[in-house]
């Protein structure tokens, strides 16, 4: 396997991953969004710390 295929290959598992998680937690209403935006936001804002 060379390089560019194995760098399609986890492109491929990112997206499905991605669309199974939006369909999990987004459309089915697993979490609601009252908790999951500031989750997602962290303790200390939209911001991340670089250092």
């Amino acid at each position: 396997m060379s390089n560019s295929d194995g760098h399609k290959t986890f492109l491929l598992v990112m997206a499905a991953c991605s669309i199974v998680g939006t369909l999990v937690g987004g459309l089915l209403g697993v979490v609601p969004s009252s908790l999951r935006l500031p989750a997602l936001a962290g303790r200390e804002g939209l911001g991340t710390r670089l250092v």
